[in-house]
């Protein structure tokens, strides 16, 4: 880990901390969304807003075509 931080390169891209916070498990071990009475969305489901297939996208799809 600490040869990371001697790497010659301008921008460290991977510290000693990056290296020893991945040596951690990163999952919980209870349901926390659900003991505040949060119900988690699927992953599933929002990736395609991101990518730009989601209604907003349609809908910003016609707007521009209408030159709005």
């Amino acid at each position: 880990g600490l040869a990371f931080d001697f790497l010659p390169v301008p921008l460290k891209l991977f510290s000693t901390d990056n290296y020893r916070s991945l040596l951690l498990d990163s999952l919980p071990e209870r349901d926390g969304l659900a003991e505040l009475g949060i119900r988690a969305t699927p992953f599933a489901d929002v990736v395609p807003s991101y990518l730009g297939h989601g209604r907003q996208s349609e809908l910003d799809d016609y707007r521009s075509e209408a030159g709005r």
